[in-house]
């Protein structure tokens, strides 16, 4: 399946993310389930199957992870902000930035985000893990760019990496002169938006370790596996370690032994 299934999924959900009902997801894990057991009814949770190896499971493709990972690929670009041509086409008729939509729940006021199709099955996968990805607010934000209107489009925006420090153990907002610096175009307007927002965030505080989001947003290589094994790690670990052998335990003289045998750790 990884060799000639999998990669004709991916394929498609690389290239038309847009499934907003998980019953089809659920609907091929019946069909895979079928086929490995061969009808018969199945000793091992599909939970188990997909674990990976390394922690007890037999590295069965979860496809629903996999559409996920590949969903949050096309929200990296969203969150860097690098991509403007693909950024200008996707959000042609949105009235403010996508940081709003990402984090300030700005899609809730401006329900015509959501009915963009495409945008509405990516903002509804990033919903559901950006609070496994962060518990504080993210210093990539750029407060500016999710209050800035959309016919006053930047090159470069100010995020609160840049914008903010720590002093005595708190954060603390740099002044209009030291923005000025970074951005000559600041102007006191927008050095007043930026302020209203650090006070709201800064209220929840901001995340200071470096999380598995930062590192995917930095990275341009196998993005997909990366995040595939988080939300994959993530997926399983409320059933804990699983060890080979209790996963073999009772199979002796079934069909399709050799498959386990084949995936034994």
């Amino acid at each position: 399946m990884n060799i000639l299934i999998l990669p004709k999924l991916l394929y498609l959900f690389r290239t038309i993310p847009i499934i907003r009902n998980n019953k089809i997801f659920k609907n091929w894990s019946t069909e895979l389930s079928k086929f490995i057991w061969q009808g018969k009814k199945p000793r091992v949770k599909m939970l188990n199957l997909t674990d990976e190896k390394k922690r007890g499971g037999l590295g069965l493709p979860d496809l629903q992870l996999y559409y996920e990972a590949s969903a949050l690929g096309w929200v990296k670009d969203w969150a860097t902000l690098k991509d403007t041509s693909m950024l200008n086409l996707e959000g042609f008729d949105l009235r403010t930035g996508w940081h709003a939509y990402m984090w300030y729940d700005k899609k809730k006021l401006e329900k015509n985000f959501g009915n963009h199709f495409i945008r509405a099955a990516l903002i509804k996968v990033w919903d559901k893990y950006k609070r496994n990805f962060y518990t504080r607010t993210p210093r990539w934000i750029s407060p500016l760019e999710a209050c800035h209107r959309r016919e006053t489009p930047r090159r470069n925006w100010l995020i609160y990496n840049d914008i903010i420090s720590k002093r005595e153990g708190k954060w603390t907002l740099k002044s209009q002169e030291e923005m000025k610096k970074i951005d000559q175009e600041i102007s006191w307007f927008q050095y007043f938006q930026i302020k209203e927002y650090f006070n709201q965030d800064n209220r929840i505080g901001f995340e200071e370790n470096e999380t598995t989001w930062d590192r995917i947003m930095k990275s341009d290589k196998k993005i997909i596996s990366k995040l595939y094994n988080k939300l994959l790690e993530w997926s399983t670990s409320t059933e804990g370690e699983i060890m080979c052998s209790s996963c073999l335990e009772g199979y002796t003289g079934m069909e399709k032994c050799t498959f386990f045998s084949r995936n034994r750790v």
